[in-house]
């Protein structure tokens, strides 16, 4: 359950850090 946590806030973590990413691959994983 720890990993998972650690797994999404990493994932959100670098949608911050890169936007442009996340307004590519953020349209296609937005779940």
């Amino acid at each position: 359950a720890d990993s998972v946590v650690v797994a999404q806030i990493t994932y959100q973590s670098l949608f911050k850090l890169y936007p442009k990413l996340s307004g590519m691959t953020g349209t296609a994983k937005t779940e």
